[in-house]
């Protein structure tokens, strides 16, 4: 055999090699992906799941999970006080009726044509013994179960409980 016949079936040799490793790292990309994939609906599985069983039982969760429930609890009441201090920014507020955001200076909903409750003016006299909204920081009524801007559960205080 001769030089350049050993050359050349090195070459074919190389080449086959190389064309074997793209393969291999072509198919090695493919099952990555296709792994991703799966990953991707395996969480979100368990997401469905999670948002389930909070809605099934979020009220009355099992004693193992109580300590989730209450962490979303949580977030859901920042998530809501710090949504109604960007529309407040905005200058926005949720229509009582159909939830839709409505500029503050409307008198009736646009979309369900309810009537707005009017806002409250800001006074320089303020009662020292206001309450505010532990979620978004709005002044409350005494008495007040839910935030009227953000709709937060708003806890007794121990005094107004005697």
């Amino acid at each position: 055999m001769s030089f350049f016949e050993k050359v050349g079936q090195r070459f074919s040799q190389g080449r086959r090699d190389a064309a074997q490793k793209v393969k291999e790292i072509s198919d090695t990309i493919k099952l990555n992906n296709q792994i991703a994939e799966e990953k991707k609906a395996l969480a979100s599985t368990f997401r469905r799941l999670g948002e389930s069983y909070y809605e099934l039982f979020g009220e009355k969760p099992d004693e193992m999970l109580e300590e989730y429930i209450s962490a979303i609890k949580e977030s859901e009441e920042r998530i809501a006080g710090l949504q109604a201090q960007k529309n407040l920014i905005r200058s926005l507020v949720k229509c009582p009726d159909c939830g839709r955001l409505v500029d503050m200076e409307a008198v009736f909903c646009p979309e369900c044509g309810a009537r707005m409750p009017e806002i409250a003016e800001e006074s320089g006299n303020e009662d020292e013994e206001s309450r505010t909204c532990p979620a978004c920081g709005e002044k409350i009524d005494e008495g007040t179960l839910f935030c009227p801007v953000c709709g937060a559960y708003i806890e007794e205080d121990e005094e107004e409980s005697e």
